[in-house]
């Protein structure tokens, strides 16, 4: 009889701790959808994925912290041939320190590349299309980190007019419409990431 008084004791406020941790959940999903909410940008992402799109949210009020308000993630991605790229003339991204993005598929570069997204690499750009209106989706190619071997990938996101982007791997960009036609885009200008929060970092 004891023993079991003595149980019951040792954890006096669980109930209460339950709740409050159920609070702090609601609370911090209402801050997320409310961030979600407020970003005055329209995209959209490919990927109709309600995982995915939850976790982007939940994600946002942490992003908005530590990443300088950045919007994606390694998942809206995907990896794109070069043998696919049209010949039409990329505009040459340039960064001004050393690499620290590194494309291994392996759970070191997410760490690595986690890391660069909120906050190790510093320096980010302006691009926008050259000559082209309506959405459009960002498609680059850079080269692996100790190798000659070329990595190229694709947003799943499609965005309008200006965007930030970060600058840590010297990169070829180009745009994809939405009718999937190949435009040129240019850089406007190189920036610190935490300028310019009016521009949708991606």
């Amino acid at each position: 009889m004891s023993n079991t008084k003595l149980s019951k004791s040792r954890f006096p406020n669980s109930k209460f701790l339950i709740r409050f941790i159920i609070v702090l959940v609601t609370l911090y999903v209402g801050i997320a959808i409310g961030f979600a909410s407020l970003i005055p940008y329209k995209y959209s992402r490919n990927h109709q994925n309600f995982l995915l799109t939850s976790t982007t949210v939940l994600l946002q009020p942490a992003m908005e912290i530590f990443a300088d308000g950045k919007v994606t993630h390694f998942y809206d991605y995907k990896e794109l041939p070069a043998s696919e790229i049209p010949n039409i003339q990329g505009a040459d991204v340039i960064p001004n320190s050393p690499q620290i993005r590194v494309f291994n598929n392996d759970y070191k570069s997410l760490l690595i590349n986690a890391a660069a997204d909120i906050g190790l690499t510093r320096s980010a750009a302006i691009i926008e299309p050259v000559n082209s209106q309506g959405n459009w989706s960002l498609a680059f190619c850079q080269t692996t980190k100790g190798t000659t071997e070329l990595n190229c990938q694709v947003s799943k996101i499609k965005y309008s007019g200006q965007v930030k982007i970060l600058v840590d791997v010297q990169s070829r960009i180009w745009g994809i419409t939405e009718n999937n036609n190949w435009i040129q885009l240019k850089i406007v200008e190189y920036i610190d990431r935490s300028e310019r929060k009016d521009i949708l970092f991606i």
